[in-house]
């Protein structure tokens, strides 16, 4: 396989959320995200996987400076949920695991899955197939051969729009923020 050895990609996925909206010429693209619909990895990737973020107070200094702010302070909110167990889960300790060591996953072009575990008696996407587009979703075929980016770099504009389409309007957020601030300090 073309990257088994390169540390910086952690592993493989089989989702593309862009739903169309975004086409490339290559076949696939680099994220620093890890969407895990239909993914796949290599033991020396998931050998820096740790369920318990036993080194979270250390790790954060290092994601912060691979996200943006906006980002960041989205995801210390999941992962301290995640670490004080109000969260059961183990992708996002996966994802804790990837920021910090500014690993890249790769995507492809297309969307190759089809979750189908959505509704009321799924474990983690409860709502009903009909309230959520990502349920069900299109799936399409690879086109072979594969066209190979010509640089191993993150695809930001795929970023950005996975970004605007999964972390919460700005707004809402930094709403939320200040609230959380203003009860921790008393302001």
């Amino acid at each position: 396989m073309r990257y088994k050895d390169e540390e910086r990609i952690s592993m493989v996925s089989g989702d593309n959320f862009s739903f169309g909206k975004i086409q490339l010429k290559e076949s696939y693209y680099f994220s620093r995200y890890n969407h895990i619909w239909g993914w796949g990895s290599w033991r020396r990737s998931w050998k820096d996987y740790d369920v318990n973020l036993s080194d979270y107070s250390s790790g954060l200094e290092s994601i912060r400076s691979y996200l943006t702010p906006y980002e960041f302070y989205y995801w210390k909110n999941i992962f301290d949920s995640v670490k004080e167990g109000k969260i059961d889960t183990w992708d996002h300790q996966w994802t804790y695991t990837n920021f910090k060591l500014r690993r890249m996953s790769i995507m492809p072009n297309v969307n190759l899955v089809s979750n189908l575990g959505f509704g009321e008696n799924a474990t983690h996407t409860t709502v009903s197939s009909s309230e959520s587009a990502f349920a069900n979703m299109k799936r399409e075929k690879l086109v072979f051969p594969l066209v190979h980016p010509s640089k191993l770099r993150i695809n930001e504009m795929f970023d950005r729009f996975s970004r605007d389409t999964f972390l919460p309007p700005r707004k809402a957020f930094v709403v939320r923020l200040f609230s959380r601030l203003r009860r921790i300090f008393g302001l």
